[in-house]
Order: structure tokens, then sequence, then C-alpha cells
């Protein structure tokens, strides 16, 4: 299992646009608004109109809930205590909702009730169990995955944390192996925590940090807009790499690519990735 944060684009110091986008999305109820990378919006985004997503024959929203104050509710319960407690917000909260994205592996299956068990895990481990967690599960993708809308305000409107001591990254990698743990899920390989005797530890050994993948230029994220197929920068990063990885050998480079349509080139100190030729003669 995968958690990680969906970072805001805004600067969080300019709190007065942060709540002007946050009004006009609610406002107009238009994806794609300034106000849909800051936490609120998601409420609207993540119980995207069910029939919508039918008739594109993809169910998007499986199931949604909430947790208010570590307690279990519905929605649209959930949905009216973030909105009062917005009203209420204190001045020093500078950035009082997050986005988190939970996802799964391709063979596996995720309930409604572990959906909200994890809302309640990352609740724990992140300290705002004072605040509100609102989750949706998608099913859109080849891998269930659920939106979780993280407001870290009390019933007040004051702050609550969001990780212990600011390391959120790091209580989130621990709710990780807590669900991995209950839930079956397959642990990753890069795991940072394990449970051993139903305790949570760090795990032994640390695989090398992978490199940050390179973003891919505007020129080919307009082609595969206009032309809705996939481009061949895309496909060697997210499916030919990993293959890479996992190769001790030019020789195993090369049996790992080829069912997938594409071979290494040695090019100087380094390689090359290409599609395959085939011969028809």
């Amino acid at each position: 299992m995968v958690i990680v944060e969906k970072p805001a684009k805004e600067a969080e110091g300019n709190a007065s646009r942060y709540v002007r986008s946050l009004a006009r999305y609610m406002e107009t109820a238009k994806r794609g608004a300034l106000a849909e990378e800051y936490g609120l919006t998601l409420s609207r985004y993540m119980a995207t109109d069910v029939q919508a997503a039918r008739d594109r024959d993809a169910e998007r929203v499986l199931a949604t809930g909430g947790l208010v104050g570590g307690q279990v509710v519905a929605w649209d319960a959930a949905l009216m205590q973030l909105k009062q407690r917005m009203a209420k917000r204190s001045s020093r909260s500078k950035k009082p909702a997050r986005h988190l994205v939970g996802s799964v592996h391709t063979e596996e299956d995720i309930t409604p009730e572990a959906c909200a068990d994890t809302a309640a895990v990352l609740a724990d481990e992140l300290g705002c169990e004072a605040g509100i967690i609102m989750w949706a599960l998608h099913g859109d993708t080849d891998n269930r995955h659920i939106h979780f809308l993280v407001l870290t305000l009390d019933e007040h409107g004051a702050a609550t944390p969001f990780g212990r001591d600011g390391r959120s990254h790091e209580a989130m990698q621990r709710a990780i192996a807590r669900v991995e743990h209950a839930h079956g899920f397959a642990r990753e390989a890069e795991a940072r925590y394990q449970v051993r005797d139903g305790r949570v530890e760090r795990a032994t050994s640390m695989p090398p940090r992978a490199k940050k993948r390179a973003p891919i230029g505007p020129y080919v994220l307009q082609s595969e807009e206009q032309t809705g197929v996939e481009s061949f920068t895309r496909y060697a990063q997210e499916v030919l790499a990993p293959q890479l990885e996992r190769a001790a050998s030019w020789d195993e480079a090369q049996a790992f690519l080829a069912p997938l349509g594409a071979q290494v080139i040695k090019t100087g100190s380094g390689g090359q990735l290409r599609t395959a030729m085939v011969s028809t003669t």
C-alpha cells in the first residue's frame, strides 16, 4: 500500500488567496478551479456524480465516509462539520486542509470498512484525532485508490497537528505498515516500517533511495492530450524502468524488455531505450 500527500500549489503563507480560492470553488462547484488544490474542494471532487462516471463506462465513487473527532460518520455529516469548522478557522491555521491519496496493488481489493479504518489509523499517527478526515474510494483506474481530505481544525476552529512534531511523512509510513498488517495488503519493497509482534518497528535495512523521475516535457504532454496515445517516455518511465532496475546484466535487461516490445542499446558509458524492431522477412 502507498499513501502520499498531494501538495497544494499555492504558497502556504498566502492565506487570503487560499480562502478566496476555496470560496470560489464552493460557490461555482467547477472542477479545475484553483481551489481544487486546497482540500475543501476535494469534498465535491471525491463525490463526483456516480451516474456521470457510469456514462463513461467507469464507476468513479465506490464508497464514501468520514471521521469527525475520532467518530465514524456519514459523508454528509462530515461535510457539514467541515464547513462549520472552516467558518471558525483560526488565523493561525495557515494550511488547514490536506489531500492524501492511498492506493493498493492491482490484484488487491479494499472494502469501505478498510477505508474507514485507514482514516482512523492516519488520524492516530498524524495526531489529528480532533480534526476531520473525509474519504472516498475510487474505482476508475486499474487499482483501487482512496482520496483523503484531512482537515486539521478542531471543533473550535483551532489548528490540530498534521504529524507529531511536524513529521507527517513518517506518520503516514507508520500508518501504512499498520493498515497493511491489519488488512493483509502486500508490503511495499521500500517500506520504511513493519509490524512485528504487534508493534510498529523501523525496517532493519533500508533500500537505496530511488532517483527522482525526470518530468515529462510539455510537448510530449501536449501530444498525449491531443492524440490520446501514451508516449514512449511515459511507457519507459512507468513500465520499462522497473524492469531495468531488477536486471543484473545486459543480457537480463534485454530478456526483461523483449516481452514488453523494447530493447536497450549501449551508448558510450550508458544505454538508450528503444522500441524493439521486428523483421518480417
